[in-house]
């Protein structure tokens, strides 16, 4: 769910992990895996990501037009810095 739940650690929201995104490939493109692999390593709080919250946050991202993805690589909309 994009809304948190009562309960749920804010850091593993779909809305954090977005921003954690966006974060990751903000100065250069990168593919999927590796930005999973690189926001994981930068993040403890983020260490037992799992790869549904993460793709869950790339449609999100992908919904509201902030990023693109072609060929497994993922960059941010022209316009948006």
């Amino acid at each position: 769910m994009i809304i948190p739940q009562k309960h749920q650690d804010l850091s593993k929201t779909i809305i954090n992990i977005g921003a954690e995104i966006l974060k990751s490939i903000k100065r250069k493109s990168k593919f999927v895996d590796d930005a999973f692999y690189e926001i994981i390593k930068k993040n403890e709080d983020l260490e037992s990501l799992i790869i549904d919250d993460f793709i869950l946050s790339i449609i999100f991202l992908l919904t509201l037009d902030l990023i693109d993805l072609k060929g497994g690589l993922i960059s941010l909309k022209n316009g948006n810095s």
